[in-house]
């Protein structure tokens, strides 16, 4: 698609016009992409708990906003070092946004792996006891 507006738009927009039109083009593409991500992601997740399909749509949201954002101003900058900064800062905030949500997605790989109880168990933790009734991401 890109291709194509750039070779039917070439002779009639300038070259400047025609970088943001690609621009708008990726942008678009991008976050009907990240949209149609996150359905299928909530719709898998869905299974584990409500709230975890949320958590998990939202974080696909945000990094993929922080992409879709990062490549449309490393495009428009044409400056490698300015592209690679901008990369650098949102790929840090990707990784700080996330970094609750990969922590818990470890424990349950952790848990999964290791299997130091099951649902039914009666479990002591701290101070309190109690019967374990989910296992979920959160």
């Amino acid at each position: 698609m890109l291709a194509l507006t750039t070779y039917m738009l070439n002779p009639i927009v300038s070259a400047l016009y025609l970088r943001y039109i690609q621009v708008g083009e990726v942008a678009l593409v991008g976050f009907l992409a990240i949209y149609t991500i996150s359905k299928i992601s909530y719709g898998f997740s869905i299974s584990y708990s409500e709230q975890t399909a949320k958590s998990i749509r939202s974080l696909i949201r945000v990094a993929g906003s922080i992409i879709v954002v990062t490549v449309a101003i490393a495009y428009l900058s044409q400056d490698p070092v300015v592209a690679a900064s901008i990369s650098t800062i949102s790929i840090l905030v990707i990784g700080f946004a996330a970094s609750n949500l990969i922590g818990n997605i470890i424990a349950v790989i952790y848990l999964e792996i290791t299997r130091p109880f099951r649902i039914g168990d009666r479990i002591k933790v701290f101070n309190g006891d109690g019967t374990v009734n989910d296992i979920g991401l959160l």
